[in-house]
């Protein structure tokens, strides 16, 4: 009697996993919050940890239990750009190089943020680029050539993209010299849709809602490098903490946050840069896991566009002193790139995956039903 007794316990509860993690499986989230390292691969994590903390250090994206690997070839190339890749994960679909969130015939797509707006929820594009660069704008822009910031800028604005936030000054049409709105500047255009228009970390600071829409932008270009910045920029992980204050509201959210620069130390081979950027993308990643950990009902999924620099650990100390780092090339590789993924729905995005399936993935998971979405 007591060993049929045992033997029903243990199918109970082999019964009530199954159950949880079929329940966890399908459970949609509230809150999809998606990291980018741009140029981030596995070399760029582990150089990063050994050289900041040893080899026996731990990042925070080391304390994320479900990881798998992304496959990030373009439907033209091998070795893919952040447009065709940026593309790839805002809207499932496979496209060739230098493209923004239109397929190879050049179709547009609504990516995963336009899509989330009809949800009701807010959605955000957090950047250490310019805010109209490839990867923030495959998420909320359409154009057949990635060069095409002026056309993406107005698409962003045009989109009603809630929280819009990075580089980009210029391109909004901010005199360079000095500082003051160009005639037809974007900016002007974009407080009479009810934007709120910032420029320096003193502003972000103190901006306190209710704000209907914020544009944040800090740079003419591109953000500086980590230890370059001028005092009117902020971090990454001020950005990110802002951007998280200023969207959670009941409905929930889509936030993309980008540590872009990443790729422009690896382009450089510089490993001093990439160390940099790697550790303050990581602080961004601790401050998103400590919001994720508290609300139960957001999905964090952090990974990479693509690789770049071919970078590789050949030696060195224990302690992270004296690395030897080697590099294959100055561009981009077709290496597999690391995915992780935090919170309900996590388990779905372990194993190896096409940029296209992650996105896929994540649509599933925020409820949205016709997924890749063309316009009509």
């Amino acid at each position: 009697m007591k060993r049929k007794f045992n033997n029903f316990l243990v199918l109970m509860i082999v019964i009530s996993l199954f159950t949880v993690q079929v329940f966890a499986q399908d459970k949609t989230v509230t809150n999809l919050i998606i990291m980018i390292g741009d140029g981030m691969g596995i070399p760029q994590i582990t150089i990063a940890r050994v050289s900041s903390q040893g080899a026996d250090g731990r990042l925070n994206l080391d304390k994320i239990k479900y990881t798998g690997l992304v496959t990030t070839h373009s439907a033209n190339n091998l070795v893919t750009d952040s447009a065709a890749a940026g593309t790839a994960l805002a809207t499932g679909v496979k496209t060739n190089k230098g493209f923004i969130a239109v397929d190879p015939e050049l179709k547009p797509l609504k990516s995963i943020l336009i899509l989330a707006q009809r949800l009701g929820k807010k959605v955000g594009l957090v950047t250490t680029a310019r805010i109209t660069d490839a990867t923030p704008a495959a998420f909320g822009a359409n154009t057949f050539d990635r060069r095409n910031e002026d056309e993406i800028a107005r698409d962003l604005i045009d989109n009603g993209i809630d929280l819009l936030m990075g580089g980009g000054l210029e391109k909004f049409g901010v005199d360079l010299f000095t500082r003051e709105l160009k005639p037809g500047s974007l900016i002007k255009e974009s407080e009479e849709k009810g934007y709120c228009f910032i420029d320096t970390v003193e502003k972000l600071k103190v901006l306190e809602g209710p704000q209907q829409k914020i544009l944040a932008l800090f740079n003419f270009g591109d953000m500086n490098f980590v230890g370059e910045h001028f005092d009117f920029e902020p971090t990454l992980t001020e950005m990110t903490a802002k951007a998280l204050e200023f969207l959670s509201n009941n409905k929930g959210f889509v936030l993309i946050i980008e540590g872009a620069r990443i790729d422009d130390a690896g382009h450089l081979n510089d490993a001093e840069k990439i160390v940099n950027e790697m550790v303050a993308f990581d602080e961004a990643v601790g401050v998103v896991l400590d919001f994720a950990s508290k609300s139960k009902d957001t999905l964090v999924i952090v990974t990479a566009d693509h690789e770049t620099g071919g970078m590789a650990l050949n030696g060195g100390r224990l302690d992270g002193k004296n690395l030897h780092i080697g590099w294959t090339t100055g561009g981009h590789t077709g290496s597999m790139v690391p995915l992780y993924a935090f919170g309900p729905g996590a388990i779905n995005f372990t194993g190896t995956h096409h940029l296209t399936e992650i996105s896929r993935l994540m649509a599933e998971q925020l409820g949205i039903e016709t997924f890749p979405y063309y316009y009509e």
